[in-house]
């Protein structure tokens, strides 16, 4: 009985003891935490957009009927207009 007793109230104590303790280091670290997922994050996006070749933006493509809209309407020269169609042309055969 004493030793049940004594039992009971080692466990008391111990849970007592967890029961005062601060708070304040599970925040801080769970704070630590979010902090290096949000920098995981950013590093892992600047990365992506280094290897990708950044906000470059992509080369304006036009249709053959466009092109000859613009050369039928003085916009491009002949000369402008065949170098385009060839350009269109080419891409056509080796999209990216």
């Amino acid at each position: 009985m004493i030793r049940a007793l004594a039992e009971f109230s080692i466990q008391s104590m111990s849970v007592m003891v967890l029961a005062q303790q601060s708070v304040v280091p599970i925040y801080a670290w769970s704070l630590l935490l979010i902090a290096l997922l949000i920098g995981g994050f950013v590093v892992v996006l600047l990365v992506r957009r280094r290897a990708t070749g950044g906000d470059a933006e992509a080369p304006q493509t036009f249709s053959l009927s466009e092109l000859r809209q613009m050369r039928d309407s003085g916009q491009i020269t002949a000369e402008q207009y065949e170098k385009l169609r060839e350009a269109v042309i080419a891409g056509m055969k080796n999209p990216r």
